[in-house]
């Protein structure tokens, strides 16, 4: 138990007997409980995928441990890996717990050895189910599957089976430079460089941790953990396995190429630079440099400026100069929209300070 657990029975058993008036004050009001997160006494961590093959598989291969033979211990550590049982709710499994002849194969723990009170069912792999028949072909109904030792026995013989897989692994390096970097990192160590430790709980980390790497949704997760808060099963249960943080780095957008080339290249498109707008136009149909021009483009008869427009084809001068001057005389555009020449009613951004008539604009 931790001192944070302490703190709160204590807290609990002083409200009951302020409230029951057993003493006049509670005196354990002023207890302060210890921050679980930054006062972590036994911090754990999970098991990669390569360093359970290497427990499992040399775990087989050694003779009898504290009672178990080294095939029962290696089907131990993979149950509990695959299922995030805790010890006692192995050490309580019996031949009946299992269901092997269905089509849907799994394990049960009844309710008194649950946690949580309550009968929990979880699936079993289908490679784990085909080891399980042949390990339970001889065991009575009531018979125990696991011969587990003591709570502490459990701990120590998992530091012995890691120790001989770690030492398997380092005899398996090719040449004494990768035996060397080998025995620089903490592979199937039981503390690790930053003090987390690998013991027998770790494997149910491993579980959770397994289970969020393979792409399992959270609340599936916290279902087969059988976590009441979600937030247990992400903050405490699931760890960033080595190579992750720098796989998803690696899989964020390039920031040297634009973002509309980024998006081209997601959806199938190819990977030519994509051109801007203004290099589409030809000489003749360039945007205009002057606001005014530009803001003319935008709207209808805007008004004088010193520029001439050219949108389209070239602008093509009328033959009869006298029909234009009539259009201009009545105030009236060839696309039949009125002009006015009231320069208090013109937008100051519309005009310049010299005023020159734009002919024949065309759109």
């Amino acid at each position: 138990m931790t001192q944070v657990t302490y703190v709160t029975a204590l807290k609990g058993f002083g409200r009951w007997m302020h409230r029951e008036r057993r003493v006049s004050d509670n005196i354990m009001l002023g207890l302060l409980k210890l921050n679980p997160k930054t006062d972590k006494r036994h911090p754990r961590r999970p098991f990669t995928v390569e360093e359970m093959h290497w427990l499992l598989s040399t775990t087989k291969a050694t003779p009898a441990r504290y009672g178990m033979t080294g095939i029962e211990r290696a089907l131990l550590y993979r149950v509990a890996t695959e299922t995030g049982f805790r010890a006692n709710e192995l050490r309580s499994l019996t031949r009946s717990s299992f269901r092997l002849d269905s089509n849907k194969p799994g394990i049960t723990v009844q309710a008194g050895y649950s946690k949580r009170r309550r009968d929990d069912v979880l699936p079993l792999r289908a490679d784990t189910v085909a080891e399980l028949r042949v390990f339970l072909s001889a065991k009575l109904p009531m018979a125990s599957v696991f011969n587990m030792p003591e709570k502490y026995d459990v701990v120590d013989m998992l530091r012995d089976d890691m120790a001989d897989a770690r030492q398997a692994w380092l005899a398996d390096a090719a040449t004494p430079q990768e035996h060397a970097e080998r025995a620089s990192t903490a592979f199937l160590c039981y503390v690790d460089a930053q003090g987390r430790f690998a013991d027998f709980h770790a494997l149910r980390h491993t579980t959770g941790t397994l289970l969020a790497a393979s792409g399992a949704h959270p609340k599936v997760t916290q279902t087969i953990m059988r976590h009441s808060d979600i937030n247990l099963t992400m903050s405490l249960y699931t760890h960033t396995l080595a190579g992750q943080k720098a796989d998803a780095i690696e899989n964020l957008p390039s920031l040297d190429v634009p973002p509309m080339n980024q998006q081209a290249r997601k959806t199938g498109t190819d990977s030519a630079l994509v051109r801007p707008v203004s290099s589409l136009l030809s000489p003749q149909k360039s945007l205009p440099t002057s606001l005014p021009v530009a803001l003319c483009l935008l709207g209808k008869n805007c008004g004088d400026t010193e520029e001439e427009v050219f949108v389209g084809e070239e602008e093509k001068t009328n033959e009869n100069p006298k029909e234009n001057d009539d259009f201009q005389d009545k105030g009236i555009t060839e696309r039949g929209g009125t002009r006015t020449h009231d320069l208090r009613i013109k937008s100051a951004l519309l005009i310049t300070h010299r005023y020159r008539k734009i002919k024949n604009l065309r759109y």
